[in-house]
């Protein structure tokens, strides 16, 4: 696989792979693949208006680090009455 799509610009695998584990850290847990999508989308929308990669991809942290999944420590709602363990992001 090409690191850079045909145009030259960044692709949607190395934006996965710088946002994938920065954002792991920041929701302290790890993130599903929509979540993720949903913040290459914002750099892959900074890198078609020309902005490097570094730049781009710096807009989609931003974008995580104003997140209430960031700002906020979201749970799950309990399934049932039975104590749950602590997940390594807890």
């Amino acid at each position: 696989a090409s690191e850079s799509n045909q145009e030259g610009s960044p692709s949607t695998l190395q934006f996965s792979a710088v946002l994938r584990p920065f954002m792991t850290k920041a929701f302290r847990r790890e993130c599903t693949d929509e979540e993720v999508t949903e913040y290459v989308r914002i750099a892959e929308r900074f890198s078609n208006e020309g902005l490097a990669f570094e730049e781009a991809t710096l807009q989609a942290i931003r974008a995580v680090l104003v997140s209430p999944n960031f700002l906020l420590h979201a749970e799950e709602p309990a399934t049932s009455d039975t104590p749950e363990r602590l997940s390594d992001y807890e």
